[in-house]
């Protein structure tokens, strides 16, 4: 028998809390023009539109890591395949420069809000709360809403989309591997097994347990 002695070393740490806010769903309800930022000119036109395919909504994963909020491989294509309608793209002259979300789950009637960001050089011009203002006018008026921030994010999500604090502390941390041993998957092992499992049959499990 062989055995490894190997772990992980902590790197960073993502902090962030969890939201909820009582039907019927708060919006923000004055249109908002960015003409008058700092960074701009008053002949910048912003437009948001709906995310045409998952490649166009993808670049959101860029922005997530680069502002640290630990997302998972595949968690953009998790998202877009959940609820295509509830992805968002604001674009600045025809450049992308925010994206944002807030999936739909008709079986609960409740949503879960996220993604939300902004190009940094284009900071302050109001145009996250354009991609919010978007994103709540897809959302059913019966359908409670949550979501998780950063904690410098939160009084916007109090603010502007009428959230109460759960007091629920979310904190995720990015790790390294360290003496990681290499393993050799031997010839006559087989995955063919996993093709007839029954995921459906996990997913229903999981929502009576999990909720």
């Amino acid at each position: 028998m062989s055995s490894w002695a190997f772990g992980f070393r902590s790197l960073r740490l993502s902090t962030r809390k969890i939201f909820i806010s009582c039907q019927p769903f708060r919006r923000i309800v004055s249109p908002l023009s960015i003409g008058n930022s700092r960074s701009q000119s008053s002949t910048s036109k912003f437009v948001m539109r709906y995310a045409n395919s998952l490649e166009d909504f993808s670049p959101v994963f860029d922005y997530m890591v680069k502002e640290d909020w630990a997302p998972a491989v595949g968690d953009v294509e998790a998202y877009y395949s959940v609820d295509p309608s509830g992805c968002f793209v604001g674009e600045l002259d025809g450049k992308k420069i925010a994206f944002g979300s807030i999936l739909k789950y008709h079986k609960n009637n409740i949503c879960f809000g996220g993604q939300l960001v902004v190009d940094p050089a284009y900071r302050g011009t109001r145009c996250g709360r354009e991609v919010i203002n978007f994103g709540a006018k897809t959302v059913p008026e019966d359908y409670n809403f949550g979501a998780d921030a950063v904690l410098n994010m939160a009084p916007t999500y109090e603010k502007y989309l009428g959230c109460k604090d759960c007091g629920w502390i979310n904190q995720r941390y990015f790790f390294k591997p360290t003496n990681v041993p290499k393993i050799k998957v031997p010839s006559d092992v087989s995955f063919e097994s996993i093709k007839g499992f029954d995921c459906d049959k996990l997913c229903n499990y999981e929502e009576k347990v999990v909720g």
